[in-house]
């Protein structure tokens, strides 16, 4: 294992530990259930630190990877996500999807749409969350609710 994969892990190992040790023990008093995958929200966090710039990316980099150069974090989990959505194990199934809502009429670069696609195969979804909230709360809702059903091992998006 490289240096540059240790340090990852072990950034990844924290924020995972500091991530549920907040969620489950919520002011000072455990929550009784919770569902919670620190490998989704990293994975997310990493596409944001795709489109970030200045104090912003040097807060992700850090949290994402320890500081490392940005393009060994993207590899990392580009790596990371080929191991999972490539193995063909029998003992389990992990299914990935990476979508982001973006308000309509927000300029997206393609150089960044094109990273994030062939990067961690994420897909972009324009919401009005100016207009109506609660609409835009309704159409996120029913768009997840698809990640629910699966046909020949692909999400219905």
């Amino acid at each position: 294992m490289e240096k540059s994969e240790e340090a990852i892990i072990s950034a990844q190992a924290d924020f995972a530990i500091n991530l549920l040790s907040k969620v489950v023990f919520e002011k000072n008093k455990p929550v009784e259930s919770t569902i919670l995958s620190p490998l989704s929200l990293s994975m997310g966090l990493a596409i944001v630190y795709a489109g970030a710039d200045g104090e912003t990316k040097e807060e992700f980099g850090q949290l994402l990877s320890g500081g490392l150069k940005e393009g060994e974090t993207h590899a990392y989990f580009g790596k990371l996500l080929n191991s999972y959505t490539n193995d063909k194990s029998e003992k389990y199934t992990l299914e990935l999807a990476n979508k982001l809502f973006v308000q309509k009429g927000f300029k997206i670069f393609e150089e960044f749409k094109i990273f994030v696609n062939e990067n961690y195969e994420g897909k972009f979804e324009l919401l009005n969350f100016r207009e109506n909230v609660e609409a835009a709360k309704v159409d996120m809702m029913t768009i997840t609710d698809y990640f629910l059903y699966f046909e020949d091992k692909e999400v219905k998006i």
